[in-house]
């Protein structure tokens, strides 16, 4: 179901699914009825969820760059992606610490040591994470730099316009002082598109706001999880540093590449 990756509305649905398993899963660890049996196998459910909804979010890192997801698909693909995985971690931790059955906490811990050894030992889906994380500020600095070339084209097409202007045109000189009807109309057009647009780019904006604060918990939640792991070890500094989120640090960051589609969010 999930083999559409970020372009599928299956994928969303499949990851909606598992992000409320993931909300729920201490709770249905913990009230459950059922045998060892099918708690062990409603763990193993959400653990391989989350393996797949990582093999989705990684199809984002392509030949050394981080493809933006450039559609409310795709930011709700990555949203309900990072959110299962978030609150998969907050679910585990009681489970792991306070759960009556050895064969349950073991599960709970090998699930938890696998979600942090994929974002650890994976370049690129760190990359990913921290794109996202970063999307705002990143997305900004973009837009600001084609503003910054848009007003550079413009002014220098208005100095050119300028002085082309004075001896051409039905009225001569004083052409540049004249505007005709038909073109307050189209600039009263186009300022309602604008006007249209800005309430379009607002709620991208949000969903994009949303995806960057669930992907700075994930951060978060990879940290902590990575010191709990850690704690036991005799080298534990060296194996923190090798699991922990802050080898990202050591790498360098780019720019998301936006790709726009027929459903482009308004960036």
């Amino acid at each position: 179901l999930a083999s559409g990756g970020v372009y599928s509305e299956a994928t969303l649905s499949v990851m909606l699914v598992m992000n409320c398993l993931a909300v729920n899963l201490t709770r249905n660890t913990f009230h459950s009825q059922s045998n060892t049996q099918g708690i062990v196998s409603s763990l193993m459910t959400v653990g391989n969820g989350i393996k797949v909804g990582l093999e989705v979010l990684l199809t984002l890192f392509s030949g050394g760059e981080v493809s933006f997801p450039s559609s409310d698909l795709q930011v709700g693909i990555c949203h309900s992606i990072v959110s299962s995985v978030v609150a998969t971690l907050i679910g585990l931790k009681p489970i792991i610490y306070l759960h009556e059955d050895d064969s349950v906490r073991d599960i709970a811990v090998a699930i938890r040591d696998e979600i942090i050894n994929a974002l650890a030992t994976s370049a690129a889906l760190g990359q990913v994470v921290a794109s996202l994380a970063s999307a705002p500020v990143s997305l900004t600095l973009m837009k600001n730099a084609t503003t910054l070339q848009e007003l550079s084209v413009v002014m220098d097409s208005a100095v050119y316009q300028r002085e082309n202007v004075r001896d051409s045109g039905k009225y001569g000189s004083w052409s540049r002082f004249v505007t005709p009807k038909r073109a307050r109309q189209k600039r009263a057009t186009k300022s309602a598109e604008i006007s249209s647009n800005a309430d379009d780019s607002a709620d991208a904006s949000s969903n994009i706001n949303d995806l960057a604060v669930i992907s700075l918990s994930l951060l978060l939640l990879w940290g902590e999880n990575a010191e709990d792991i850690t704690r036991k070890l005799e080298s534990s500094d060296e194996s923190l540093l090798a699991l922990s989120p802050c080898n990202l640090l050591l790498c360098k960051a780019c720019l998301p590449v936006s790709k726009s589609t027929d459903k482009s969010c308004n960036i």
